[in-house]
């Protein structure tokens, strides 16, 4: 029997963690089951897991990992209507329902007693934490300014690698900025349905560029009796039959966003860079970031989109573009980047606050940059034996020899 002391974040722990201890899963249906990667976390609207690789009777699935207590709740929570949940691929439940989707489903009560599971989850990590968040503990100026150069080093070589892979890609990487944090990969797939050819044409209308952007992110989808949004919606509609548009499939959140990142304003804030030409690098090159920062701020926008803000563009929009994208065009090494990034102040969000116990002094976006870097590439992968801080730390805590 389910337990009233339940908790659906359990479950998600166990998912996140692949501790199976070898056990043959199968579905409800008696298919074999393999989870090559389960998939990212998902913290925001949507499924709870995404872009998962599993095989089911050894056919690669590549998709989205919902989970709930019982299978009736795909329907009590309307995920049958709503498009984030297209691209689910399995369905994990504790229990399963005479009443459920005819999704694969992983019944994990199968494998698992209420008992086994609690120890399970006791004797694993918080997996919402840093692995070695028992251990962290302040570190000397010396070694983390070491560290912060390598992470900074491998950063840029990543970024800089992105932006050689064909005309459009600094586009791309600018539509991902664009995103913010909760939308940028789906800022990057509505940007990749639109061709250079596309931008080239029409770019010099703002309105039509306006148009093409909003109706890809499906927020053109009818009329509504505005007659600006009306006018885009009919200029849209046109592009998409000439020119045989289809919008991705993927969704826009808008769960827990602040106004700021508000994702109908960020795509037209998006559409005015590309009518800028601001996805061309020698736009960028070759100039200080107080040029580009006043050039940004008197940007103009349509009347209909300002109304009751102050600029087009605001100071941490601004930042964000600059320390993301500018610092990377013309840096050479990595403590070239420092110096740049060092002029803007440090990015306080939920990655960089889980570095707090480090205790760094004078903090800048070096340091918060450095500690993105090592949140994705080595805390989140587990590659703490790679990691600088923690061979200090276990070095530290040896038995010092007589």
């Amino acid at each position: 029997m389910l337990s009233n002391k339940m908790r659906e974040r359990w479950l998600h722990d166990l998912w996140a963690g692949q501790d199976w201890n070898g056990w043959p899963l199968r579905t409800t249906k008696g298919q074999s089951l393999y989870v090559l990667d389960p998939g990212k976390w998902n913290q925001d609207q949507g499924p709870d897991f995404l872009l998962a690789k599993i095989f089911i009777d050894q056919v690669l699935w590549v998709g989205s990992v919902e989970i709930h207590l019982r299978a009736t709740d795909w329907f009590r929570h309307n995920h049958t209507v709503d498009p984030h949940y297209f691209p689910v691929i399995l369905h994990v439940v504790w229990m399963q329902d005479p009443l459920h989707p005819d999704i694969p489903t992983l019944e994990l009560s199968r494998f698992l007693t209420v008992p086994r599971l609690r120890e399970l989850l006791r004797l694993m990590s918080r997996l919402g934490e840093l692995p070695c968040h028992k251990r962290m503990r302040p570190v000397p100026e010396i070694v983390w300014k070491q560290w912060r150069c390598e992470l900074l080093s491998h950063r840029l070589n990543r970024k800089k690698f992105g932006f050689k892979n064909g005309p459009g890609s600094f586009r791309n990487r600018l539509a991902r900025q664009m995103g913010a944090w909760v939308n940028r990969e789906i800022f990057e797939s509505i940007d990749a349905t639109i061709s250079d050819e596309l931008i080239l044409a029409f770019r010099s209308d703002r309105d039509l560029v306006t148009a093409i952007y909003l109706g890809q992110s499906g927020l053109l989808s009818e009329r509504n009796g505005d007659l600006f949004l009306d006018k885009l919606f009919v200029i849209y509609d046109k592009l998409r039959a000439k020119h045989a548009l289809n919008p991705p499939y993927r969704q826009l959140l808008w769960m827990r966003i602040r106004p700021a990142a508000n994702p109908l304003f960020r795509m037209v804030q998006l559409a005015q860079l590309i009518h800028g030409e601001w996805q061309e690098v020698e736009k960028w090159n070759g100039r200080t970031s107080d040029e580009i920062r006043m050039e940004l701020k008197e940007m103009a926008l349509n009347d209909y989109w300002i109304a009751g803000r102050r600029t087009s563009f605001s100071e941490s929009t601004i930042d964000s573009l600059l320390i993301n994208l500018w610092a990377y065009l013309e840096a050479t090494t990595a403590d070239e980047l420092i110096i740049r990034l060092s002029d803007f102040r440090f990015e306080n969000n939920r990655f960089t606050r889980l570095y707090s116990s480090l205790e760094l002094a004078a903090i800048t976006a070096a340091d918060s940059q450095a500690m993105l870097e090592l949140n994705e590439y080595f805390c989140q992968p587990n590659r703490c034996s790679a990691c600088l801080l923690e061979r200090y730390w276990c070095q530290d805590q040896a038995p010092q020899s007589i």
